[in-house]
């Protein structure tokens, strides 16, 4: 999504790690880490703005990593499409209601499932009536009943 850093991860010199595809007329800025950090000697403000999104980046991969050692499959696709929501609704646009710009083979590569496994977790979201899925046109019927899908099944497992 806009305003989104791509690419943090060859910060070090290293290569990038994976690459990424437009799915829509897009602008990318680059900017190299030499750059970036005379920036951030300059600029406090920018150092402390750098900080956070490299923790949140941080924070976001742990996540992912959890998500995937702790939850099935129907839900990953509801944090996944929480995820997409709340960024949605950061921007001003409806947390209930947007397009989904991936096709079900990319979202099962992010959420570390089978293309089929996402047409049979969708189909079981909407079942639930939490959520449905047309083409691409996303609505979540109700976020709060979503988030305690995930956050129910999760603890009762624990426990």
């Amino acid at each position: 999504m806009s305003a989104e850093p791509l690419g943090l991860e060859a910060m070090t010199g290293e290569l990038h790690l994976c690459s990424a595809v437009a799915l829509e007329d897009s602008e990318a800025y680059m900017l190299s880490y030499r750059r970036l950090e005379s920036l951030a000697r300059e600029l406090p403000a920018l150092r402390l703005n750098l900080s956070r999104m490299l923790s949140r980046e941080i924070t976001h991969g742990q996540s992912r990593l959890f998500t995937l050692g702790h939850y099935n499959s129907e839900e990953r696709l509801a944090l996944f499409m929480l995820g997409l929501s709340k960024r949605f609704a950061e921007r001003g646009y409806s947390a209930h209601r947007f397009l989904l710009r991936m096709s079900r083979e990319d979202i099962a590569l992010s959420i570390g499932v089978r293309s089929e496994t996402i047409c049979r977790a969708i189909a079981r979201l909407r079942e639930l009536s939490l959520m449905t899925v047309e083409g691409r046109s996303v609505e979540i019927i109700d976020i709060v009943r979503l988030k305690a899908f995930c956050q129910h099944r999760h603890t009762s497992r624990s426990a």
